[in-house]
């Protein structure tokens, strides 16, 4: 498992019926910085999952999944987690 930084643009609306041109034109994406597991990596997007569940099988338990259009990526670090994630299964107990 390879565990990201990815720092992204967000799309971002008004909420109000009607805006001016200035305000209008002064809207800007919002900047974003998602953390997790990289579950693809393709041209067109990216898959990432914030959450993933204690199982010896690599297909299961993956939770709060995003698919990020690459176009919206400016960049992804990897983490090192130094042994932290080496056992989902263990206890901290």
């Amino acid at each position: 498992m390879e565990w990201v930084l990815v720092h992204w643009l967000d799309i971002t609306s008004f909420e109000q019926p009607w805006a001016s041109k200035a305000e209008a034109s002064g809207l800007m994406p919002a900047e974003m910085w998602s953390a997790g597991v990289l579950l693809k990596d393709l041209q067109t997007h990216i898959v990432l999952a914030g959450t993933v569940g204690p199982s010896e099988d690599e297909d299961c338990c993956y939770g709060n999944v995003n698919s990020i259009p690459r176009g919206a990526v400016k960049s992804i670090r990897s983490l090192e987690l130094d042994g932290f994630v080496g056992d989902l299964g263990a206890s901290d107990s």
